[in-house]
């Protein structure tokens, strides 16, 4: 629905505690009718209570809604927002300085289905009061749920996944009352949004069906009962991992586990897939042992490789559906550029626009510090206008306390927002209620998290508006010339790695703990099985019991705390003002962000770090004065040391190889930037260097090329080397499911030159470990790219960096050395 201008009034209130108390939709109807026979002109009171009508059965009621709307004439005069979509885009389109691309994608009927038989009276007389018709894909998920098949649904967002695992599982519950179902979700925000639905599904149909959430926050005190009466368990692959060494205080439950639902599966990927991949493997392992085989069902966003995907997470054969049945409205979607003017400003011109419009817009920004940032600038910029909206212009990520993203998740829902800054934490299928519209500052780093976040807009079926702002880096200028490219490219597979050791190894120890591992467990750990335990025996990690049973040598419970899922440093830092904790940082990201001198915003307020304390994990900050503007950027260097090689390879005549590497970050200065993004002071830190364990692709730059470039270049050969590490770097995500931060580029300039592609996490997440098929397609279309840059000697849309960098380049020495590099990738190995 439209989002409200301001809050109800007191008659508001009133009428929509009638709306409640009436049991029936009728009843709702007639006073929605009498009050707009009374006040037809207050649309703000009557959007209020249409959208506590719908409220009364969430989505659901928004058939019946749409009926009223139409009959009362709101469409009519709701054509004032979608004529100002189009005006925002005319407006755009009149700009000289913006270079755009505008696409139009019409409006997609529904596609509906038919189940293979009817559903239980109860159920069927719930669709039927909601007037309900089930999509082409809710329906074939149904019937092969029946049929006793994994599945794997990838759908739009807001396509009905919920109900389409949801009927069938109630269904067997209500068949089979010792039946339990598992639902798996990411993050506690859509573990509480399903909670809600289920609760709403339970009410209006009059069974119970006891469902609960069993994650950190559950009380001590109810988690007993849970555990034995909760037939529908609400959780998290985090707090399951947990949970599986104490399965014997779970008996009952997975004795009787029938289904388990993996919602937002397309988030499991890289090194967390991997890990979750493998306490699906432990939980099956565990049902196993209470004598059940649960279903697995997988709901995802549309990516490229659902069936291998799938199979590869629950370690089973998934049967994928794929086809849309859902409808859509009409979208238009806006890449653009502005050539005088920064990304970030540009985002915040248009925002601001978009306010005064009111077209309720969310934001999505690539760094959380910059969701605080920009909120500031929305809110400085509408005040010089003469207008206050610091209420309704809100930034959200991860750094918040869970009671600040409830309540701007409830805000949004109710309409209070205008515009919502956000990480990629809102990319997720929460429920925020309807936008019009959706700004991306910059590419994502995939297809599919594009359409996941431009998705965000116009989730109820209405005229919706998508906007990517376009960074100045090679891949997003490509991109805004080739729109083609970037609106036919189709969804990049999802990668989950299952031969990284020391995961495999984590959760062979963890598995060995829950019960003793046998020969008999490679049917869920595959035929490294013996090879590993080998390998922990060496290490006396395993000890050895009767008849070969292998059990974990420590203290029980324990080596669950120690395998991190996401293989991250599980140390964190607090930044404090006063005694009140503003938010928690990575260990990364305070030396990044958090360091002495930088200035950080929280929740639309600047504060500069007056300490770091390295040893108490906390930063320490101070309020500055509202007129100060500038943000701080810290820069680091990377020394790389290749410890093991896993895989050697010829790529052409470039012989390649993959293996481990241990990445050491060193910060060491960081520069003041005004709110023209220009650079006003440097600054040198102090800080010791950051080491962790990941993985890369590397290869020795031959020396003939090295020759070449320094025989017939008159710059430094590092101009070439930095200019080739810019534009394959911001590349990568053309071909790879990831961004350009989750790999960096590295390559010695001493002794011998070494080119080195590593992935920017601890442990790795995959990435590197793909060049062996793409490296050489990276080659060509960064040179594609340098070569149809119209600039001179090089600028942030081929070779230089996007971000500010002390560090030349030059544009013809790139382009010699990549033309070097793809003769050697097309060469036949000489013999």
């Amino acid at each position: 629905m439209p989002s409200l201008p301001g809050s109800p009034n007191h008659n508001s209130q009133k009428n929509a505690l009638n709306i409640r108390k009436s049991n029936n939709l009728s009843g709702a109807l007639e006073i929605l009718e009498k009050l707009h026979q009374e006040k037809p002109e207050d649309i703000t009171i009557i959007l209020h209570l249409v959208e506590t009508f719908i409220a009364l059965g969430g989505e659901h009621n928004l058939t019946f809604a749409e009926k009223f709307l139409n009959k009362t004439g709101f469409f009519g005069q709701n054509q004032q927002n979608n004529n100002s979509i189009s005006n925002l885009v005319q407006k755009i389109k009149k700009n000289s300085n913006i270079i755009y691309h505008v696409k139009e994608f019409k409006a997609k009927e529904a596609k509906y289905g038919v189940l293979n038989r009817q559903l239980p009276n109860v159920l069927s007389e719930y669709l039927r009061k909601k007037e309900i018709r089930l999509y082409t894909h809710q329906c074939e998920s149904i019937n092969q749920i029946r049929n006793g098949k994994n599945i794997i649904l990838t759908s739009a967002t807001a396509s009905g996944k919920t109900l389409a695992f949801n009927l069938p599982i109630i269904e067997k519950l209500i068949e089979n009352s010792q039946a339990r179902a598992l639902y798996l979700y990411p993050t506690k925000a859509l573990s509480q949004d399903q909670l809600k639905a289920l609760q709403e599904l339970e009410s209006a149909i009059q069974i119970p069906i006891q469902d609960d959430r069993y994650d950190y926050d559950t009380p001590k005190s109810e988690r007993a009962n849970i555990r034995s009466n909760s037939r529908i368990v609400i959780s998290n692959p985090y707090m399951l991992h947990r949970v599986l060494p104490h399965h014997n205080q779970w008996s009952s439950f997975f004795t009787n586990l029938h289904y388990v639902v993996i919602d937002e599966a397309h988030y499991y990927r890289g090194v967390f897939g991997s890990n979750v991949a493998y306490v699906i493997r432990r939980l099956k392992r565990i049902a196993r042992l209470y004598g059940a085989k649960p279903q697995f069902i997988l709901l995802s966003a549309t990516i490229g490789n659902a069936e291998e995907f799938g199979t590869k997470l629950i370690g089973e054969s998934i049967h994928p559906i794929t086809i849309d049945g859902s409808a859509r409205g009409e979208k238009t979607c806006v890449l653009l550029s502005n050539i005088k003017t920064k990304m970030y400003r540009t985002a915040v011109h248009l925002l601001v626009e978009l306010v005064q419009n009111n077209i309720s817009t969310i934001c999505f920004v690539r760094r959380r510090r910059m969701a605080d940032q920009l909120g500031k600038w929305i809110i400085d910029d509408l005040e010089k206008k003469g207008k206050s909206y610091k209420n309704r212009v809100r930034a959200y990520h991860a750094g918040y306390t869970i009671k600040d993203r409830k309540e701007i998740e409830n805000d949004l829902k109710k309409g209070n927002i205008s515009v919502c800054i956000a990480s990629n934490a809102l990319e997720l299928g929460i429920d925020i209620g309807s936008l019009d519209g959706a700004v991306l500052t910059g590419y994502p780093g995939s297809i599919m998290s594009f359409w996941q976040q431009a998705g965000r807009s116009g989730r109820r079926n209405k005229p919706s508006l998508a906007i990517m702002i376009c960074h100045d880096n090679a891949l997003e200028q490509y991109f805004l010339t080739h729109p083609e490219d970037f609106f036919t490219k189709k969804p990049e597979d999802a990668v989950i790695d299952l031969n990284n050791k020391k995961i495999f190894c984590g959760h062979l120890l963890c598995a060995s703990d829950e019960y003793p591992i046998t020969s008999n467990d490679n049917t869920f750990f595959g035929d490294k099985l013996k090879e590993n335990i080998e390998s922990l025996l060496i290490e006396d990690k395993l000890k050895v019991f009767d008849n070969n049973r292998y059990k974990y040598f420590g203290i029980h419970g324990q080596i669950q705390r120690e395998v991190e899922l996401k293989s991250i440093p599980s140390s964190s830092y607090k930044i404090m003002k006063g005694d009140k904790i503003l938010e928690t940082l990575t260990t990364e990201q305070a030396y990044r962000e958090a360091h002495e001198g930088a200035i950080i915003t929280h929740m639309g307020e600047s504060f500069m770090v007056s300490k770091l304390d390295l040893d108490a994990h906390t930063a320490f900050v101070e309020s500055i004065p509202e007129n100060i503007t500038n943000y701080t950027q810290s820069q680091k260097y990377t020394n790389i040391h290749h410890t093991q090689i896993i895989n050697s390879f010829s790529l052409g005549s470039l012989e390649c190889n993959f293996g481990e590497v241990t990445v050491e970050n060193n910060y060491y200065k960081y520069k003041t930037f005004n709110d023209n993004q220009e650079v006003i002071e440097e600054n040198d830190l102090h800080l010791p260097p950051i080491f962790f364990e990941s993985k890369g692709f590397w290869f020795d730059i031959p020396q003939k090329i090295i020759q070449n470039i320094i025989e017939n270049c008159s710059e430094p050969l590092e101009s070439a080397l930095e200019g080739t590490k810019n534009i394959l770097k911001n590349v990568t995500p053309y071909f790879l499911l990831c961004d350009p931060h989750d790999i960096d580029i590295h390559i010695d300039s001493e002794d011998r030159q070494i080119f080195t592609l590593y992935d920017e996490y601890s442990g790795g997440i995959g990435i590197s470990e793909r060049m062996n098929s793409v490296f050489p397609k990276l080659i060509e279309i960064a040179i594609k790219i340098i070569k149809n840059c119209p600039c001179n000697n090089g600028c942030p849309s081929c070779v230089c960096s996007s971000i500010n960098s002390d560090n030349a380049v030059d544009k013809s020495m790139t382009t010699n050395f990549l033309e070097l590099l793809q003769q050697l990738l097309n060469q036949e190995q000489s013999l």
